[in-house]
This record gives C-alpha cells, structure tokens and sequence, in this order.
C-alpha cells in the first residue's frame, strides 16, 4: 500500500507545488516535487541505480500502449496507476503518477483534518468541494448531518475506508 509523508506545500509560479516521500508499505521508494510551474510531478526514484525494466502503460485505456525503460519501484507504482481510472470535469481516463500522488495527498490531508473535525460533501458542492463541521466527528454528528441536510447530504468523508484506516 503506498502513502505519503513529509509533504511540504508551497505556491509556484502558476499554482501550488509540493515535496513528498513516497512510501510503499511504510518504505522510502521515491522523493517526489511538483514545482508548482504547470509541469508534471517528478520523481527521484531510490531504485534508480537498480537495472532497468520495460513499464508498458496504456494512458488512455484504448489498447494503445508506450513502452519506456525504467526502474522497478517505478514500474510498480506506475503499473499500479494505470490499473486505476479517475473521473474529472466530465472526462474518464487512466490515472497517471502525478494523479495518483495527488489522491496520496489529499488522503493524508483529510486523515489529518478528520481527527478533529468533520468533513461531508452535499449535492449543491462542486466536484473538489466539500464543507467542514468543526467538531470531532462521531455518531451525534452523523445523525445531525443526516437530520440538517438529508437527500442533500452525498458524503461524510470520515466515513471514507481510506480514512478510517489511517
């Protein structure tokens, strides 16, 4: 299971940028930066001096595939990306690395923001939206969300598995 730690945000010249440790089953495999300058995430792989393997990914999930040498912690963790697919302001496709660390940082951010309060989304909430209860979340406040919102109410994020997990 991957995960990240030591994330480090800052703004970059065309948005907001990060450091982060990539972490397979608890295990350093990767310093990852985003530099905030509209580019892709790049990552520094600890393997790198290990011989190269093929990793083969079909970005687009329609059969055409790119074959490229890398290592093999990148070939696992891309592998794994591309197994996925993601869904964003209408459009289905395969997730990529940068994606997926992506979904790693917002996972550790919700875990950490869920120790304390409550996070839900409602059906008036944008795509990336969701509201915050400032209280530590437990049954009371399930059954308020549910009683104040109703059919409104989509998510309570705390409830997430990847969040009750970590």
């Amino acid at each position: 299971m991957y995960s990240v730690k030591n994330i480090k945000r800052f703004r970059g010249m065309e948005g907001h940028g990060y450091n982060a440790t990539l972490c397979r089953d608890g295990k350093k495999v990767a310093f990852v930066m985003d530099s905030g300058d509209g580019g892709e995430a790049n990552f520094e792989w600890n393997d790198r001096t290990a011989p190269k393997v093929d990793i083969t990914i079909d970005y687009f999930g329609d059969g055409r595939t790119h074959t490229y040498q890398g290592t093999p912690e990148e070939k696992l963790f891309l592998e794994l990306a591309n197994s996925q697919t993601y869904t964003a302001y209408g459009h289905t496709g395969r997730k990529d690395g940068a994606i997926l660390i992506e979904e790693l940082i917002e996972t550790d951010k919700f875990r950490k923001d869920c120790k304390t309060k409550t996070l839900f989304r409602l059906a008036s909430d944008g795509e990336d939206t969701y509201q915050v209860y400032k209280e530590r979340f437990d049954h009371e406040v399930r059954a308020w969300l549910v009683r104040q919102y109703g059919d409104q109410l989509v998510e309570i994020i705390n409830e997430r598995p990847e969040i009750r997990e970590g």
